[in-house]
């Protein structure tokens, strides 16, 4: 649900700054459509690929401690045989 709410905020957000500046003549409407959510563009990129990263090591962790069985479990079961 955190991954969906992220994405849609992100959208809404660049959506809101493309149509802020409808109806003001068509060339002042194009620029805005463009320069004004630019710095958006990157934030979402920026926030993407953090989000990528974290749960990534998240699912690394997990892996890692289910699979794991110490070493401990390991060496004794070859002394018993």
């Amino acid at each position: 649900m955190r991954l969906y709410g992220n994405i849609y905020a992100g959208e809404e957000v660049l959506h809101t700054m493309s149509s802020m500046l409808d109806g003001h003549g068509a060339l002042v409407s194009m620029i805005g459509s463009v320069v004004l959510p630019l710095p958006f563009y990157f934030m979402e990129l920026l926030v993407g690929a953090l989000q990528a990263m974290v749960f990534t090591l998240l699912t690394a962790v997990y892996i890692k401690l289910s699979t794991d069985h110490g070493d401990a479990c390991g060496r004794a079961s070859l002394i018993r045989i």
